[in-house]
């Protein structure tokens, strides 16, 4: 009996433990170069971080807010401190500009739990630890923006103070303050010196960018080929920024390319090839079925300078983000396809920054990217700006292999099955991004693409991502080119035209995507030693390959209908919209919104979180993305599939779960299948009954939760710190428990709620204060239970094996997609 009483109370003191562990967590701010834990406070009222010694009148901080983080407590703290809010970064933290009296300021504050300042060594991106594949001779920093309003000053103060450090360098761009390009020799010399100015907010190595159809066309839009659908195109623009365009090809000439009435030139080749595979279109009887994507629609250039020659691999030179996105803004083109890719692969870049911002201040601007061609190399391939989450990033697909007008170099003959259509191609680059997010968004075909070759109408065969994004920027302009001539939502043109937002054209694209069957992760030879099957989403396709016969509706070729949101749809935090239909059969449903940009500082990339899924409003059934019992926190796309062999009523629910910046978060949703809408039911069972965790609005079918939980089925209970998961799979601790958002870690590596603890500090941990971490409790508990008949020596040993079984069967269902994601 005493040793029964001993282990209660060991479990007792277990949970208390987790329990404060846990509360630990909810206080760490997550740069991208360190993780702060402002956990360390005393019980009586809260500890503020001394002023620096310095200066500055101004200077920048870190202001780390209670949860739940509401519009409300941002409103109130900005007045006590008197300045606005700066940006954000993971746990409801926010970089701001203020003088050394907001510690006395924030005090005051009922809703500020830490103030600190934002040190030199969290501006210097890790990425200047590893300069090889960056300009040697360029350093970027990023200016807060308070400050790049003196650009001139700025400039002058930097300068002034390489000077006097004895490191030579110039100026770039010296009017473009918020991303200053500075010539050095000294790279990390000049990054740690300018680190220690109040002004920089964000030092990072200067990417050098690399350039990354009949057969393909019938694919994207029906899957078969030579199908194609009634849309051309019509009356669409894309900007493409490449290597130029030579109007003298027969597939560019006339009016084709707008901004080239006096023709233009295209010293490599690559530019030509892509244009054409978008909006390529010739009279010629011999070469028209080479004819591009959206044929009928238009083109403008951007030219950028280039160098090696050829096609793929050709570096292009994109002097500055922000004066590139200038020249998109100005083609006026709500279609934009960048064909090329950074190499930065580990951390959310100045550039990543500048085109998430360019499509927040541009709603209805769908930004288009290759994934880039380095899937050979491993997973978390996909670089900068490519990885950037507001824009839809492709990676490549195989063509269809049965009529390839002059045999490819492939080995397709002895194993047909693992090739074609359904098969990603070996050299597409691979997710996922540094902070685990899907990537690339969606593939299409890129290999053995037929296209205009630098010749007067001459056709050559291409392959590449920036072929596969040529045709999903063709596909773009296409479901443009759907709500304008009014086919949504009667399937038939002469409706009421619709102007969609770059999140609905995003929506119903990735919506259309199709699961594929796997990759040959290492080719040439197609094996089913290298061959992995694949169930999207995932790292290789994405969430599939596009086919927009999927989500497109056409009274003509009835095989989907499709639903989509309002124009002016938007969320606030907490509140959920609903959108009911009749449904039957295959149901695809794709939640996007356009996220504001996060800090280049940030660990993780999110920054307002939304959450879809599916309910049954007869039983409360939920539908979730994947088909799994989770809700997503880290991608700003959600896609849910479900079947039902007899009719349903369903209610799509958008939820507002965490709303960081700004008081609404606008969104695009694209449901397509056997739908029909309805008008939702006077009473509707609430999600999974709230989870026992919320009160039920049965005139709404909506929840309202519990403290501590959130969630249109009040079941959100996030997993502390995103589990230490990494910027790449070395650094990798543990992943989110995808059934119980709960942290389960790398066994015998890392422990702890968060797996932030070395295994060995656990060993230490328990065996010094007798206490077992948090990510263990579970294993700890179910020994005692099963130590009361076998014994407390190998019961424990016996829970834990099995609990580390389950976890790698997670972490290889994770990695493989296995509906995890």
């Amino acid at each position: 009996m005493r040793r029964f009483t001993l282990l209660l109370l060991l479990s007792l003191f277990a949970l208390q433990a987790f329990a404060s562990k846990e509360l630990e967590n909810r206080r760490k701010v997550f740069l991208r170069s360190a993780t702060l834990d402002t956990s360390e406070l005393p019980h009586a009222g809260v500890k503020f971080a001394r002023s620096l010694e310095s200066e500055e009148s101004l200077l920048q901080w870190i202001v780390h807010l209670k949860a739940p983080n509401t519009p409300e407590q941002r409103a109130e703290v900005e007045k006590t401190i008197e300045t606005k809010l700066g940006s954000y970064v993971p746990q409801n933290s926010y970089i701001t500009v203020a003088g050394k009296d907001i510690v006395e300021k924030a005090k005051k504050s009922k809703n500020v739990l830490w103030v600190g300042p934002y040190l030199p060594e969290y501006k210097l991106s890790p990425s200047l630890k590893n300069l090889l594949p960056y300009d040697q001779e360029r350093v970027k920093v990023v200016v807060e923006s308070t400050f790049a309003k003196n650009c001139p000053q700025v400039v002058e103060k930097f300068g002034a103070h390489l000077k006097q450090m004895a490191i030579p360098h110039s100026f770039e761009n010296p009017h473009l303050c918020e991303h200053l390009t500075i010539k050095t020799e000294k790279i990390m010399e000049a990054a740690e010196a300018l680190a220690k100015l109040a002004e920089s907010h964000w030092i990072e190595p200067v990417a050098r960018f690399t350039a990354q159809n009949s057969r393909a066309t019938g694919i994207v839009q029906t899957g078969s080929v030579g199908v194609k659908l009634p849309i051309t195109g019509q009356g669409q623009t894309v900007a493409i920024g490449d290597t130029g365009v030579n109007t003298g090809s027969c597939f560019l000439s006339g009016n084709k390319v707008t901004n080239c009435a006096s023709g233009c030139t295209d010293p490599s080749g690559h530019g030509t090839a892509v244009a054409a595979v978008v909006a390529g279109k010739t009279a010629d009887a011999t070469n028209s079925a080479f004819n591009g994507h959206a044929s009928d629609a238009s083109l403008y250039s951007i030219p950028l300078a280039s160098s090696g020659g050829g096609q793929e691999g050709t570096t292009v030179t994109v002097p500055a983000m922000s004066g590139y996105l200038a020249k998109v803004k100005e083609s006026a083109a709500p279609v934009s396809l960048s064909s090329f890719v950074g190499p930065d692969t580990s951390s959310y870049t100045a550039d990543n920054n500048l085109v998430d911002a360019f499509a927040v201040d541009n709603p209805n601007v769908l930004l288009i990217f290759p994934a880039g061609n380095t899937g050979t190399n491993g997973l978390g391939g996909v670089g900068s700006p490519a990885s950037s989450k507001n824009v839809l990033t492709v990676g490549s697909s195989q063509n269809d292999f049965s009529a390839i007008p002059s045999t490819p170099t492939r080995n397709i003959t002895s194993s047909t099955f693992y090739a074609g259509k359904n098969v990603v191609s070996t050299f597409s680059s691979r997710g996922p991004t540094f902070d685990l997010r899907v990537k690339p968004d969606v593939v299409a075909p890129g290999e053995f693409i037929s296209t205009a070759s630098n010749t007067a109408c001459g056709v050559s065969q291409v392959s590449g991502t920036s072929f596969a994004a040529a045709a999903a920027a063709g596909a773009a302009a296409l479901v443009r080119d759907y709500f304008a001539r009014g086919y949504y939502p009667s399937g038939n043109a002469g409706g009421a035209a619709l102007t969609p937002s770059s999140a609905l054209i995003k929506a119903v694209l990735i919506n259309s995507g199709e699961k594929l069957l796997g990759v040959d992760i290492k080719g040439p030879s197609l094996t089913a030693t290298n061959f992995i099957y694949l169930n999207a989403p995932d790292a290789y396709e994405g969430w599939g390959r596009i086919q927009l016969s999927s989500s497109l509706f056409f009274t003509a070729t009835p095989s989907s209908r499709l639903i989509v949101s309002g124009a002016n749809d938007a969320v606030n935090a907490g509140q959920t919209m609903r959108y009911c239909f009749t449904a039957i059969g295959n149901i695809k449903a794709t939640l996007v919104w356009t996220d504001p940009a996060a800090a280049s500082a940030s660990a993780y990339s999110l920054v307002n979180n939304l959450d879809l899924s599916l309910v049954d409003t007869t039983s409360g059934r939920q539908y979730r993305t994947s088909a799994s019992s989770w809700y997503d926190n880290t991608n700003n796309v959600e896609k849910v599939f479900a079947y039902f062999n007899t009719t349903v009523t369903l209610a799509a629910f958008v939820t507002g779960t965490s709303i960081n910046v700004n008081d609404k978060q606008a969104f695009g949703l694209a449901i397509s299948g056997n739908v029909n809408t309805v008008a939702c039911p006077a009473a509707v069972t609430c999600p999974s009954l709230c989870s026992g965790k919320g009160t039920c609005d049965a005139a709404t079918g909506t929840c309202t939760c519990n403290a501590g939980f959130s969630g249109p089925d009040c079941s959100i209970s996030a997993c502390p710190g995103n589990c230490n998961a990494g910027g790449t799979p070395t650094s990798r601790r543990g992943y989110c428990d995808l059934d119980t958002l709960k942290c389960v870690c790398i066994p015998k590596k890392y422990a702890g709620a968060d797996c932030g603890t070395d295994y060995s500090e656990l060993v230490n941990y328990v065996y010094e204060d007798g206490l077992p971490d948090g990510a263990f409790i579970g294993a700890i508990i179910g020994g005692i239970l099963i130590g009361l008949v076998i014994g407390c020596v190998i019961g424990p040993f016996i829970a834990l094996k099995f609990l580390e079984k389950e976890r790698k069967k997670k972490r290889e269902q994770l990695m493989r997609g296995q509906g995890d994601m």
